[in-house]
Order: structure tokens, then C-alpha cells, then sequence
């Protein structure tokens, strides 16, 4: 005799992963729920009130969403579209001069001015970059193969194996040696410039627990470019626009949403999902439970280390998930007098990197718990960005702020003011007049970033994207198909292949996985 579920499938969270996961479940006819604590969809897309102004709660700008997602999902139809899909970036220095650039195109107009030879050798280093980041995005969009194992894995080591070759020997022997260092060097070989080699720099470590020396550093810049070509957007509306989306496109096919819902714990039963428990004791049964929340928090709080093999848990508890990206949010009054409103537009992304061992200087601060003097700065005004997102005569302004160590020296509102302070000398360096501006801020620490999202360690991308943390080794070995060692349990958020940011891809290649190995009930 079969048991009666109350749904197929049980999705624990509303962030944009989890409901990218449950349309795909949905749209091949599963009855599918999703649970979420918070009162809004979106996790780091939720909408929260600032001072009369509906922000965020963490996201800024979309990196990378992947568009054949917005298609499959029709999301067109559910009201999303782009107030702008490529915005420009602005790199500033210390005595408050610029370099303008994109990592989308070729224009060297700006560049030129401070370094003929930067500006011929641009192009063709970033093509090549665009180049290397279609391996990674073909990477991106598999389930990772397990060692060994069977003619599908063969498959698809033979189909990257295949993509590589198609670069051509000298292009190919370039991605093997540059693929696993650090951006410093790359950077150094190529460039003469210092603030135009920080501004790469930057693009390849903001939102990771790496500075422009550490390994890894190229990997997680061909991530930044692999989701759309290196192209920055805003969604009409504002980020939390694409929660909306996603929550229309789920509901239209079925999916019901349960918010202020806080899951306790996975019901297992004889080593098998059955569902799970809620906070008041509410039990709902479903033989399939998705989580797009991070492993850790998953596989040690919700599931439980009695139900795991004992080194699987010595594993998960090492991965490294600490976070070290701030945001800030201030509320401006008139931009009339700002002294630089005619010449920047206040339309393109702010940069504050003035050479690559500033960044580096920042990262060691937070290595020892201490908030860097002059850190790496990423500044925005959505609501010069999209008309649409203005809801008063009052503007938005954000920042995304490194390093912020997860575990601070000392104490933590001292920390919380002194950044806060750093932040508002370096948006003023780069807008004069700013701070007078300012009627209201906002901080949002790695460690507030963690009470309000729920992921261990406040970390971007629930996981440090890293060699061995990436692909088949992600988050751990054991864990690279999305499937716990306990039947029914599966992972579908940010800490899976291929990581984090607003792509939308691990909440997808965990549903085709899903659906490839459980039957509809």
C-alpha cells in the first residue's frame, strides 16, 4: 500500500534558489511547497522597510542571472524585465580620479587617458577572459559527475574535455595555467596601470574570502563573467522585483507558499525523508524535502548529525563559509548638489580600489578581526539606476563594503559605527557632497547577514567558491549530486554546484537532478 503525502516535494526556503528549484518541480506536475521563517519571499531578495523605502534585504545588483532561466520560467510574463542590463563601472582612486570601464565590452576611452598601452592590451585580455568563463559556464550548468561511475559521467567529462580542446592548443594551455592562481600575477603580467588593475582585481574578489594574491582568484573572476558575459543589470522595480517573479511563476503552476514558518527538523524515518516539522510542532509529510539553505546549517541542525556517518560530519563542519561582505544602505535627501551629479550621472557602479595592495591591506585587517581604514568599496544608486524603484523624493544609496570579518575583535557596535564612518569618508571621496546627503543608514554585518537569512557564517555564497570546493567537490565530496547520504533529502541552494550570487542555476540543476532520479508519485 503507498503512503498519502501531503505533497510531493517540500522546498525549506523562499530565496531565489528554492523557488527557482520548486517552478522547475512544479512545471513537471509535482505539488510542491515552500516553507520560509520570513514573512516575504526572496531571502536575500526580500523586501524591507528603510525609513518609509522598500530595500532589499541583501542583494544589490543581479551579476548574473541566468537568462535561459527567464526564459524557461516565462518570467517575462510573471512582470520582470531590466531598468538597465548593463551598467557601467567607475573606478576612483584616492585623490578622487577615475577610470571608466565595463567588463562587457572593449571601450577604452577612459583607460587611454592614463595608459595607451593598458588600453590596447584590454581588449584582447578580456576577450580571452570571456573566453575561459564559456568553460566555466558550461560547468556551471552540469550536474557534477562523480569519479568513475558510470557512461553518464563519461559523458560529461568528455563533453568539457571536449569544450576545452575547442580553444585551441595555446588557448587551452593559458586556461590550465591561469585557471587555479591568483589574479595579482595574471594582473601584473598584463597591466601597468594600478587603479585599473585593482578595479579587475576587485570584480574577481568581491563577495569572497580572497584577496588579489590568494589561489583561487582567477576561478572566481570567470565565475563573476561566466553567468552573463560580465554584464551588471538591475531589474525594473528593483532586486526584490525578481522574487516577485519567481513567486508568480511558482504559483502559476501550483506551488503554495507557508511563510513565518520556521522548520525545526527533517522528519526521517527508517533512514528516509518523511517530511518535516515545524516550529509549533506542525508536522507536513512530502518522501521529497529540498533545502536551499546552506549545508551546514541543513545537514547539522535540520537533519541532524545522529542520522550521518561521522566523518560526512567532520567534513561539513570544515567547510569554509564565513563571510566577509558588508552592506550599507543610506537614505539621501536632494542629489541637486552634489558636485560631481553632471559629470558621473550617478548612473554607473562606484568602485573605491585605488591599487591592489589596498585591497590586499583590507583583507589582512579582517584575517585578525579588525574593520580596514580604507576598504573595498562597491557603491550604488538604484533609484538613479530605474525610475521606477522611486517611491518618494527620497534616494537609495548601497554599498557593499570588504572586508568584514565574521568574527570581529572587540566591541561589535564600535565596529558596526567605525565602518560605517569609513564607508561614508570613501563614498564622499567618490561623491563630493555626499555625506551631507545622508538621513538615515543602514549596516548589515557577515553576522546580521547569517540572524536574517539563516546561512552559517553570513557567507554570499553559503560556501567559499575554491578548487576544493568547487565542481564535484562541492561542498564536499559526498554532497555533489545534491543528495544527502539520507534518501529524500536534497540540497538546492547556494552551497551546492557551481555556488552563489543571483544565478538561479543550483535551484535548477538540483530540480533536473530530482526529477531524473525520483518517480512522480
Amino acid at each position: 500500500m503507498s503512503t498519502r503525502y501531503n505533497y510531493d516535494a517540500i522546498v525549506i526556503g523562499a530565496g531565489h534558489n528554492g523557488m527557482v528549484c520548486a517552478a522547475y518541480l512544479a512545471r513537471a506536475r509535482r505539488r510542491v511547497l515552500v516553507v520560509d521563517a520570513a514573512d516575504a519571499v526572496g531571502g536575500a531578495l526580500r523586501p524591507i522597510d528603510f525609513n518609509g523605502l522598500s530595500v532589499p534585504f541583501a542583494a544589490q545588483l543581479d551579476y548574473g542571472l541566468d537568462r535561459s532561466l527567464v526564459d524557461d520560467l516565462e518570467l517575462s510574463r510573471h512582470g520582470f524585465s531590466y531598468a538597465v542590463e548593463d551598467i557601467g563601472s567607475s573606478v576612483f582612486n584616492r585623490d578622487g580620479s577615475r577610470i571608466d570601464y565595463a567588463m562587457s565590452n572593449d571601450d577604452t576611452r577612459s583607460l587611454a587617458g592614463v595608459s595607451k598601452d593598458d588600453a590596447r592590451q584590454w581588449p584582447e585580455f578580456r576577450q580571452r577572459l570571456i573566453r575561459f568563463s564559456g568553460i566555466i559556464s558550461d560547468i556551471a550548468r552540469r550536474s557534477p559527475p562523480r569519479l568513475g561511475g558510470d557512461s553518464a559521467n563519461a559523458r560529461t567529462w568528455l563533453a568539457i574535455a571536449l569544450k576545452l580542446r575547442r580553444l585551441g592548443r595555446s588557448e587551452m594551455r593559458e586556461f590550465l595555467r591561469i585557471g587555479a592562481i591568483n589574479i595579482f600575477d595574471v594582473l601584473e603580467e598584463q597591466f601597468e596601470n594600478p587603479t585599473f588593475k585593482a578595479a579587475i582585481a576587485a570584480e574577481a574578489v568581491l563577495g569572497h574570502h580572497l584577496a588579489p594574491r590568494s589561489p583561487n582568484s582567477v576561478l572566481t573572476l570567470l565565475m563573476r563573467l561566466a553567468g552573463s558575459q560580465g554584464k551588471i543589470a538591475l531589474p525594473r522595480g528593483g532586486m526584490s522585483a525578481l522574487g516577485a517573479a519567481l513567486q508568480s511563476a511558482c504559483e502559476s503552476r501550483g506551488v503554495t507558499f507557508r511563510m513565518n514558518a520556521l522548520v525545526r527538523r527533517v522528519v526521517i524515518d527508517n533512514d528516509m525523508a518523511r517530511g518535516v516539522e515545524l516550529d509549533d510542532g506542525t508536522i507536513i509529510t512530502a518522501p521529497t524535502v529540498i533545502s536551499s539553505t546552506d549545508p551546514r546549517t541543513t545537514c547539522l541542525n535540520l537533519v541532524g548529525a545522529d542520522h550521518l556517518d561521522t566523518g560526512f560530519v567532520r567534513r561539513v563542519r570544515n567547510i569554509r563559509s564565513n563571510g566577509c561582505t558588508a552592506r550599507i544602505d543610506f537614505l539621501l535627501d536632494n542629489l541637486s548638489g552634489f558636485a560631481a551629479a553632471s559629470a558621473l550621472g550617478l548612473k554607473r557602479r562606484l568602485i573605491y580600489a585605488p591599487d591592489m595592495d589596498t585591497i590586499e591591506r583590507a583583507f589582512n585587517d579582517s584575517k585578525y578581526g579588525r574593520i580596514s581604514a580604507e576598504p573595498l568599496v562597491e557603491l550604488v544608486l538604484p533609484t538613479m539606476l530605474d525610475a521606477s524603484d522611486r517611491e518618494s523624493r527620497q534616494h537609495l544609496a548601497t554599498a557593499l563594503v570588504q572586508y568584514v570579518p565574521y568574527q570581529m575583535i572587540g566591541d561589535i557596535n564600535m565596529a558596526r559605527d567605525t565602518l560605517l564612518e569609513n564607508t561614508r569618508n570613501i563614498a564622499e571621496l567618490m561623491l563630493p557632497g555626499f555625506k551631507s546627503h545622508i538621513t538615515a543608514s543602514r549596516v548589515l554585518l557577515p553576522t546580521d547577514i547569517e540572524h536574517g537569512l539563516g546561512n552559517h557564517g553570513g557567507h554570499w555564497h553559503h560556501a567559499e567558491i575554491a578548487l576544493d570546493q568547487f565542481f564535484m567537490l562541492r561542498p564536499v565530496p559526498a554532497l555533489a549530486q545534491y543528495q544527502l547520504p539520507v534518501a529524500g533529502i536534497w540540497l538546492c541552494g547556494a552551497g551546492c554546484h557551481p555556488g552563489g550570487g543571483i544565478s538561479g542555476v543550483p535551484g535548477r540543476n538540483a530540480a533536473v537532478r530530482i526529477l531524473a532520479s525520483v518517480s512522480l508519485r
